[in-house]
């Protein structure tokens, strides 16, 4: 699946479907940005608010098992 929508992306399938996937994955975007503007905003404005804690922190995150580079952390 993903290496179809990486090959549609890139212009390498052409015809109705791929065409159609071309499409769902712009609106998917578009949504997304929406969402990631808005929840900004919000922010800015102060609707959410950021906490900052007492201690330094580290964040590691999307960690999988085997094989992605984990060993120098």
């Amino acid at each position: 699946m993903r290496s179809y929508i990486l090959m549609v992306r890139a212009g390498q399938k052409h015809g109705f479907l791929p065409s159609v996937v071309k499409v769902l994955l712009h609106i998917v975007s578009i949504m997304y940005g929406f969402l990631h503007t808005s929840r900004k905003g919000l922010y800015q404005i102060g609707f959410f608010r950021s906490t900052s804690l007492p201690v330094p922190v580290i964040s590691v995150g999307n960690l999988t098992m085997g094989g992605t580079g984990k060993t120098p952390i």
